[in-house]
C-alpha cells in the first residue's frame, strides 16, 4: 500500500482544555519549611521513582515528580522546566534507559542552565550505558546492592541522599526563591514593580557572597535581577519618600474614616427613635397644615362677607395657605425618606397622609403616591395606579415622576411597553437638568430601544450626564470607547472614563479597569494592578471581581498559583448567586485542582451554574455524560446538554455536537449534520471545528471530496494557531492534494506545527526526504532512508513500551512499499510478514503482502489475498474500500514503470478500472 497522507489530528477530540490536563504532580501551596526535590527518571524506572518519592516524603522533603507521558500536543518543556525551576535540588535516577533518554538528558541540561544542584542516584546496573556528560564527574549514590561499592543498597543510599540534600539547605532554598522571583520578572517583561526592594536587596547580595563551596553558581538571571533591583532602588528613593508621605496621609484619612464609621454606628443606633419622632412631628405638621388650610378658607369667607377688610384678609389667607403647603411638602418628603423602613401599619398611615395631600393638589404627595403604588408600600402593588399618579405629578413639572413614568413605559408596567413614550418623558426630565434622565436616554439610543440604534446620540447623552457627575454615564462612555461603538476604539479613553467612574465609587468600573490591566489593553499588562482593582471591587461586594480574582489565583497571574485561594474567591461569588463562579468551582473539582478530583461534585456545581443559564456549564455537563466521568456514559444526555449550550451560542458545544453526528454516538451517523454544527462553531472562531471541516472535505465525508475546500479550512484554523491544521497543510503540499506538490511548502508547514509541539508534524518532517527521493524516482534511496527511520521508531517505542507495536508496524508498512518500488520483492514480503505479526488485523499490511506475492510469481496466494477483502474498508480513518486502494496502488506501480500481467485480471475481478 502506498504511503498515503495521514491526517495529523484525526477527528479532533472534544476534550475541553480545562478538563483533566496531563500535568505533573505538583503541590498547590508548597510548605516553605521543606526542601523541594524534583525527581528526574525514565518511565522504565517509575516503580523505583515512586518508592524514592515516598521515602523522601517521610524524611520531610517535598517532591515534584512527573508521572504523565510526554504529549506532542502540550508544551512539556515549559511544564517540566517550571517544576525544575521551583525545585531546590534535582535528583536524577540513573539507569540504562535514563542514560539514553533524550528527555532525561534535556532535564539535566535544564537543571544545569537554572543553576540547580544535581544529585545522581543509581537504581540499577548501567550495563555499559553512558550517563549524560554533566553527570559523569559527580558523586553517585547507589541504591542497589553492588558488591563493588561499599554501603550500597536502598537503605544506605537513602541515608546518604538525605545527608546530601540537607547540605547547604538554606542557601539552596534562597537560590530557588530568587530564581522564581527573577523568572517572573523576566517573563513579565522585566517591569520595575517586580524587583526586590529595601533590605531584600542587601539580603540578596549577601546570599550571593556567602555561596557554599560546592553549591551551584547563581545564574546570570539571578545576577541581572539583583543588579536591576539595586539600580531601581537608587532611582526611586525620592519617589519612595513621596509614597511614605502619601501613606501617612492615607492613614490619617483612614483614621478619619474610622471616626466617621463610629459616628454612623451611633446614628444607626438612634435611627428607629428618630423615625418615630419624625412620624410624630410630621403628624403634627399635617394636623397643623390642615388647620391652617381650613382657617385660610374661613378667612376667605369672612373676607367675602366683610368687603371692607377683604383685601387685607385675602393676603393673610394666601400667606397661611402657602405656609400650609410648605409644611405638607416637608412632611411628605420626610415620610418618603423613611417609608421603606416602616412597618406595614405605619406605611398605610403614611399613604393616607399622601392621599390627603394629593387631594389638596400637593405635587410631592402625588409623586409619593406613585412611588407607593409602584413599590407596594402601604398598598397593593399596582403599576396602573402608579402611572396615574406619576402622570398627575409629571404634568405639574415634577421630574422624579417623569422618570417613574419613563420606567413604567420602558418596562411595559401598568400598560403596553412603549419606548417612544419613555423617551418623551426622559427628555422632559432631562430638560429640567436631571442627570439620571440623560443617562437613561443614552442607554435607549445605545440599545436601539424606541428607534434606530445610534451610538453617537448615546455618547452625547452620556457626556451630558457625566458632566453632571453621573457615574453610570461615565462607565458607559468607557464601554463605548473600549468596544469602538460610535467612536474609534480607544482603550486609553476608556481607561480615563473608568477612572472617573471609579473616583465616584463605581465597582463595575473597578472591574473593567482591572480587566484592562489584565489584558494589557491601553496599558502595559500588569496582573498585580489588575488584582488590586479586582480586590477593591470585591470589597464593594462585586461578584464578577471575586470570580476574576479566583481566575488570577488559579493561573498564578500576579502572584503564586494558589487553587485554595481561587476556590475561596469562587465560593464568595457563588454565595452571591454568580453562575460563572459555580462553573469554575466545577472545573476545580473536575481537574482536582486544590481539591481531590471529584466528578460528582463537579457535576453538582455545573448543574447549579446551568440552572442560572450558564452556557459553559451546560457544555461541560454534556462533556461529563459524553465521556462517562462521574456518571454512566450517556450520549443522549450529552447531546441534550450540548444542544442547550449551543442554543446560547456556545461554540465548543456546537463542535461537540458535530463530533457526535460524525461518530454516530447517540445519533445516527450523519456527516451532513456534523458539517452543519462544525460550520456554526467555526463561524464563532472555533479552530478545532475548522480543522474537522477540513477533514470532512479531505475525506469526502458527506460531501464530494474537495482538497481545495479542505485547504481553505486548514488555513483558517492555522491562522488561529492550530498546530494540527498546520500539519495537515504540510500533508496537502507533500502529497500534492488539490495543489501542485511542493516539498518546500510542506516543510514550512510541518516546521510551524512542530514548533508548537505537534509530534505528527515532527515525524512527517523526518519522512519528507524519503518522499522527495521517492518522488524523484530514487526508490533505493527512499527504501534505505525508510529502513533507518523504522529502526529508530522501533527503538523509541520499545524503550517506552517495552516492545514494538503500532508505531513500528506503521513504519514497516512504509518499508514494504518502498521495497516494492525498489523491486526488492523478497524484502517487501519479509517485512510485510513481520508487520502482520505485530498487528494481524490491519488490512493496510495485507495490500502490500498481496503485491509482494504477485511480483514473486506466487500467483495463487496473491489472487486469494487480493479477492479476500473486497468491499471492506482498509482503515477506519478514511473508510476507503479495499478495491479502491488496490487500484490506486496499481496506478502508482505503473507510474513507476512496474507492471505485472496479473494486475489487469485483479482489477477486473475487483470491478475497478485501471
Amino acid at each position: 500500500m502506498a504511503d498515503v497522507a495521514h491526517d495529523a489530528s484525526g477527528p479532533a477530540s472534544p476534550k475541553p482544555d480545562e478538563i483533566a490536563p496531563q500535568q505533573a504532580s505538583r503541590p498547590d501551596s508548597p510548605d516553605r519549611g521543606k526542601l523541594r526535590v524534583f525527581i528526574s527518571y525514565s518511565r522504565d524506572d517509575l516503580y523505583f521513582a515512586d518508592q524514592l518519592n515516598a521515602a523522601l516524603d517521610i524524611c520531610g522533603f517535598e517532591c515534584f515528580i512527573d508521572r504523565e507521558g510526554i504529549s506532542g500536543g502540550e508544551d512539556w518543556k515549559r511544564r517540566l522546566g517550571n517544576l525544575i525551576r521551583d525545585a531546590d535540588t534535582v535528583v536524577f535516577v540513573l539507569s540504562p534507559t535514563s542514560a539514553r533518554s533524550e528527555i532525561c538528558a534535556w532535564e539535566v541540561e535544564e537543571a544545569a542552565r537554572l543553576g540547580k544542584r544535581i544529585l545522581p542516584v543509581v537504581c540499577r546496573q548501567l550495563k555499559g550505558a553512558s550517563p549524560p556528560p554533566r553527570l559523569r564527574d559527580l558523586n553517585y549514590i547507589f541504591f542497589y546492592e553492588d558488591p563493588k561499592v561499599s554501603d550500597s543498597g536502598f537503605g544506605t543510599g537513602l541515608a546518604k541522599l538525605v545527608v546530601a540534600l540537607n547540605t547547604d539547605f538554606d542557601w539552596l532554598r534562597e537560590h530557588t526563591r530568587y530564581l522564581q522571583r527573577a523568572t517572573e520578572w523576566d517573563r513579565g517583561g522585566r517591569p520595575a514593580n517586580r524587583l526586590l526592594s529595601g533590605d531584600d536587596i542587601a539580603e540578596a547580595k549577601a546570599w550571593v557572597a556567602r555561596r557554599p563551596k560546592n553549591a551551584p553558581e547563581p545564574t546570570a538571571l539571578h545576577l541581572d535581577f539583583i543588579r536591576a533591583s539595586e539600580e531601581e532602588a537608587e532611582a526611586r528613593s525620592s519617589a519612595q519618600r513621596k509614597q511614605l508621605e502619601a501613606v501617612a496621609a492615607a492613614q490619617a484619612e483612614r483614621g478619619m474614616a474610622l471616626k466617621k464609621a463610629e459616628d454612623a454606628q451611633r446614628k444607626r443606633a438612634t435611627m428607629a427613635r428618630i423615625r418615630n419622632i419624625a412620624l410624630v412631628a410630621v403628624s403634627i405638621f399635617a394636623v397643623l397644615a390642615g388647620w391652617l388650610y381650613r382657617n385660610a378658607e374661613q378667612q376667605r369667607t369672612v373676607a367675602e362677607e366683610q368687603r371692607a377688610l377683604a383685601e387685607e384678609q385675602r393676603i393673610v389667607a394666601e400667606e397661611q395657605k402657602e405656609h400650609a403647603n410648605q409644611i405638607l411638602a416637608d412632611a411628605t418628603d420626610i415620610f418618603a425618606q423613611v417609608q421603606s423602613q416602616m412597618d406595614t401599619e405605619t406605611k398605610k398611615r403614611v399613604v393616607a397622609v399622601f392621599q390627603r395631600g394629593a387631594d389638596h393638589g400637593d405635587v410631592p404627595s402625588m409623586r409619593n403616591l406613585g412611588i407607593s403604588y409602584f413599590n407596594g408600600y402601604g398598598v397593593t402593588q399596582d403599576y396602573a395606579k402608579a402611572r396615574e399618579w406619576y402622570e398627575k405629578a409629571a404634568e405639574k413639572g415634577e421630574k422624579v415622576a417623569m422618570l417613574g413614568l419613563a420606567l413604567l413605559y420602558a418596562n411595559g408596567q401598568g400598560g403596553t411597553q412603549d419606548y417612544a413614550k419613555a423617551r418623551e418623558w426622559l427628555e422632559k426630565a432631562a430638560e429640567k437638568g436631571d442627570a439620571s434622565a440623560m443617562y437613561s436616554l443614552g442607554a435607549l439610543y445605545a440599545n436601539g430601544q424606541g428607534g434606530t440604534q445610534d451610538y453617537a446620540k448615546a455618547r452625547e447623552w452620556y457626556e451630558k450626564a457625566a458632566d453632571k457627575g453621573n457615574a453610570d454615564a461615565m462607565f458607559n462612555l468607557a464601554l463605548l470607547y473600549a468596544n469602538g461603538q460610535g467612536v474609534t476604539q480607544d482603550y486609553i479613553q476608556a481607561r480615563e472614563w473608568y477612572e472617573k467612574a471609579v473616583a465616584k465609587g463605581d465597582a463595575g468600573a473597578m472591574v473593567n479597569l482591572a480587566r484592562l490591566y489584565e489584558k494589557g489593553l491601553g496599558v502595559t499588562q500588569d496582573y498585580i494592578q489588575a488584582r488590586e482593582w479586582y480586590e477593591k471591587a470585591a470589597d464593594k461586594g462585586n461578584a464578577r471581581a471575586m470570580v476574576n480574582l479566583g481566575v488570577l489565583n488559579a493561573n498564578g497571574q500576579g502572584g503564586q498559583q494558589d487553587y485554595a485561594k481561587a476556590r475561596e474567591w469562587y465560593e464568595k461569588a457563588a454565595d452571591k448567586d454568580n453562575a460563572s463562579a459555580m462553573f469554575y468551582l466545577g472545573l476545580l473539582y473536575a481537574n482536582g485542582e486544590g481539591v481531590t478530583r471529584d466528578y460528582a461534585k463537579a457535576r453538582e456545581w455545573y448543574e447549579k451554574a446551568a440552572d442560572k443559564d450558564d452556557a459553559d456549564a451546560m457544555g461541560y455537563l454534556g462533556w461529563l455524560y459524553d465521556t462517562g466521568q462521574g456518571v454512566a456514559r450517556d450520549y443522549v444526555k450529552a447531546r441534550e446538554w450540548y444542544e442547550k449550550a449551543a442554543d446560547k451560542d456556545n461554540a465548543s458545544a456546537m463542535f461537540n455536537l458535530g463530533l457526535l453526528y460524525a461518530n454516530g454516538e447517540g445519533v445516527t451517523q450523519d456527516y451532513a449534520k456534523a458539517r452543519e454544527w462544525y460550520e456554526k462553531a467555526a463561524d464563532k472562531g472555533n479552530a478545532i471545528a475548522m480543522v474537522n471541516l477540513g477533514l470532512i472535505y479531505a475525506h469526502g465525508q458527506g460531501v464530494t471530496q474537495d482538497y481545495a475546500k479542505a485547504r481553505e479550512w486548514y488555513e483558517k484554523a492555522a491562522d488561529k494557531g492550530d498546530a494540527s491544521a498546520m500539519g495537515n497543510l504540510g500533508l496537502i503540499y507533500a502529497h500534492g492534494q488539490g495543489v501542485t506538490q511542493d516539498y518546500t511548502k510542506a516543510r514550512e508547514w510541518y516546521e510551524k506545527a512542530a514548533d508548537k509541539g505537534d509530534a505528527e508534524a515532527k515525524a512527517n518532517l523526518e519522512k519528507l526526504p524519503i518522499m522527495e527521493a521517492n518522488g524523484a524516482g530514487r526508490y533505493a534511496e527512499a527504501l534505505q532512508l525508510q529502513e533507518t527511520l523504522a529502526a529508530r521508531v522501533e527503538a523509541v517505542e520499545t524503550e517506552r513500551a517495552g516492545k514494538p507495536g503500532e508505531e513500528t508496524e506503521q513504519a514497516l508498512i512504509s518499508v514494504t512499499w518502498y521495497a516494492l518500488l525498489a523491486r526488492e520483492f523478497t524484502k517487501a514480503l519479509t517485512v510485510a510478514d513481520r508487520a502482520h505479526a505485530l498487528l494481524p488485523d490491519d488490512l493496510s499490511i495485507e495490500t502490500n503482502r498481496a503485491h509482494a506475492l504477485m511480483f514473486l510469481e506466487r500467483g495463487e496466494e496473491a489472487q486469494a489475498l487480493y479477492l479476500a477483502y473486497k468491499g471492506k474498508p482498509v482503515s477506519e480513518q478514511d473508510a476507503k474500500l479495499w478495491e479502491r486502494v488496490i487500484a490506486e496502488d496499481f496506478a502508482e506501480f505503473r507510474k513507476a514503470g512496474l507492471t505485472h500481467p496479473m494486475m489487469a485480471d485483479i482489477e477486473k475481478a475487483l470491478g475497478v478500472s485501471p
